[in-house]
This record gives structure tokens, C-alpha cells and sequence, in this order.
């Protein structure tokens, strides 16, 4: 896999972890949930996101390490996924 493609795909993980933390923060804030709230406003990934905000550090991680973070990005999103399936739930 390039350079390239693991950016785009830590980019895609990365936006998606950030949307899944603001509609946790919605239903945290529609419940009252103090423990929602604080997993929301920490959904992303601190490997992903210091590469995307600073690309040179691209040169220094492995295409291994990369793709081992977007694993994790994977794995985090479907956590939040099904969390966010049960509070909906909750609310109903």
C-alpha cells in the first residue's frame, strides 16, 4: 500500500472517529451522561492524529505501524458504533 492510500485511509478513519464523537456528545448531552461525554471528546486516535497535522512524521512510522493504527481506527470506530447503537436505544 503507498504513502498516499494510508493517508487517505487515516484521514477517513480519523473524520469518522470525529463524527461518531460529536453525535456521542449530542446523546450525552440529551441524557445527561458525564461518562458519554468524556468518551466523546476523546474518539480520536493521538498516532493518527499528530500524522495528519504534521505529515512529515509519515517519514518515521513504518507502513506496518500505519497500518496497525488504522486497525485501531477501525476497531475504536466500531466500538463507538455499537455504544452509540445502545444509547439510541436507551433513548427510545
Amino acid at each position: 500500500m503507498k504513502r498516499q492510500q494510508m493517508m487517505l485511509q487515516m484521514k477517513e478513519v480519523d473524520h469518522a472517529l470525529i463524527k461518531l464523537g460529536e453525535w456521542l456528545t449530542d446523546i450525552a448531552h440529551t441524557n445527561g451522561s458525564i461518562e458519554l461525554n468524556r468518551l466523546a471528546s476523546n474518539c480520536r486516535l493521538p498516532g493518527i492524529e499528530a500524522i495528519l497535522d504534521q505529515p512529515r512524521l509519515l517519514q518515521h512510522v513504518t507502513t506496518t505501524e500505519i497500518t496497525n493504527l488504522i486497525a485501531r481506527g477501525n476497531a475504536k470506530i466500531k466500538k463507538l458504533n455499537q455504544r452509540m447503537t445502545l444509547e439510541l436505544e436507551a433513548l427510545n
